[in-house]
């Protein structure tokens, strides 16, 4: 996408219509601001006065005529009514070799953030363990309780976001630094005796059970074993499952596909994956529970 600030886009299709802010939209936003505050939760900035909504756009287009950000207004064509608004923003992570792919075609001034090499938003990790992540980042040092290499870049992207947007750095911070990881994300447990972990995750994706496998594998001190299970979920996902078990395989001592079949018979998806196994890790199936 060829993207410039100095023309008007409108975004369109059969439910919404996107157009860039104005300062007609102080009007159009009004009652979203001061009779909607449970949606305000999820906002970067504070609206809910008028006052402070004017301030709010009044942002918004300067910021797009400093070619940093570059605000829309929402229009909901199913309800015939302003729905908020949201926005386009040049920043994306030096360490992705197509980090710098994707804002190639922006005038805008682009923004990075890294965890290896020179950036606008630089962190380093200094500890990583499952009680949380210790980092530094552009020289502050912090305490966060996300786990993994992964969510120090998540830190990052959301850290650059909010400083490009005009929020205080200790504020954006300490705001961070209290965040728990989403419910599923990495959930774990201790056994009492043997000290066994247990972590939970939703990787749903090659990508992502390859950033959970690997957090896991930092995280060991000693010898311990990997144990993987992963479910085959029927016959859905055909293509990438194969994928996803070649991560596993890579990644674990041992492993352990479900499928939930009836009756009891191994689905189509599950074959495909046993068919990639020429190692001796141990392949357990469970069918019908």
């Amino acid at each position: 996408m060829n993207f410039s600030f100095y023309n008007d886009i409108i975004l369109e299709n059969a439910f919404v219509l996107l157009r860039p802010i104005c300062n007609a939209d102080i009007e159009n936003l009004l009652t979203i601001a001061t009779k909607h505050k449970d949606l305000l939760q999820f906002s970067p900035s504070p609206i809910y006065s008028k006052e402070l909504l004017k301030a709010y756009v009044d942002k918004a287009i300067e910021n797009r005529q400093n070619n940093i950000r570059y605000t829309f207004c929402v229009f909901d064509k199913t309800k015939n009514l302003y729905a908020g608004s949201t926005s386009f923003l040049n920043i994306s992570n030096a360490d992705d070799r197509r980090g710098a792919v994707m804002l190639q075609n922006t005038s805008a001034k682009k923004y990075f953030y890294s965890l290896k090499t020179m950036a606008d938003f630089k962190g380093k990790i200094l500890e990583n363990s499952l009680t949380g992540l210790l980092m530094t980042i552009n020289d502050i040092e912090v305490h966060f309780k996300l786990i993994g290499t992964f969510n120090a870049y998540n830190i990052l992207a959301v850290y650059g976001a909010a400083i490009c947007l005009g929020e205080d750095k200790q504020t954006v911070l300490q705001v961070l630094s209290s965040l728990s990881g989403a419910e599923g994300r990495f959930d774990y447990m201790v056994s009492q005796k043997d000290k066994v972990i247990g972590i939970v995750d939703y990787a749903h994706t090659p990508d992502a059970l390859l950033n959970v496998l690997a957090t896991i594998k930092n995280l060991r001190q000693g010898e311990e074993r990997i144990l993987t299970v992963v479910g085959c979920g029927g016959d859905r996902d055909k293509t990438k499952r194969p994928v996803m078990a070649e991560v596993v395989c890579e990644h674990s001592d041992k492993i352990f596909f479900t499928s939930l079949i009836f009756p009891l018979s191994i689905s189509s998806v599950a074959s495909s994956i046993i068919s990639l196994f020429t190692s001796e890790k141990l392949f357990t199936k469970f069918s019908g529970f």
